[in-house]
This record gives structure tokens, sequence and C-alpha cells, in this order.
């Protein structure tokens, strides 16, 4: 069974709540203890690319938020 971060229904409902996305990946970031950069090296995009996605400013594609769940993934 595929993780549920890879279910492309699940990819289309948070794009629905992109209003929520900003709050999601700053939890990731408060609860992994991490700094923007670390988490945006992890990805490969810039620091000011998280910062936006932090503030709302910048939307995450489809694979960001793929690459996001890959990295900081939801269950262990």
């Amino acid at each position: 069974m595929a993780h549920p971060c890879h279910d492309a229904k699940i990819v289309a409902e948070v794009h629905k709540e992109v209003k929520h996305m900003k709050d999601r990946i700053s939890l990731v970031i408060k609860e992994r203890k991490i700094t923007k950069t670390e988490f945006a090296k992890r990805l490969n995009v810039s620091q000011a690319f998280v910062s936006q996605m932090c503030s709302g400013a910048a939307r995450p594609s489809d694979r960001t938020i793929a690459d996001i769940c890959r990295e900081f993934p939801l269950y262990k």
C-alpha cells in the first residue's frame, strides 16, 4: 500500500486547503525542531521560498508537497 502522502487524492485535498498549508509547514518545522534553512536544504529549495510558504505568500507545488511528505512523514 502506498504511503498516504503519495496518494493523488490526498494531495488534491491538501491543495483545496491552501490557506492551511502555511500552518502545516510551520508546524512541521516547529515539531521537528529544525530551522527553515534546514527544512529548505532537505527539500532542495531556498530558505526564502520556505519563508514565503510559511507566510502564505507562495504556494507549494504538488512536487514540493510530495517532497515534504517524503522527507517529513506523518506516520513513523
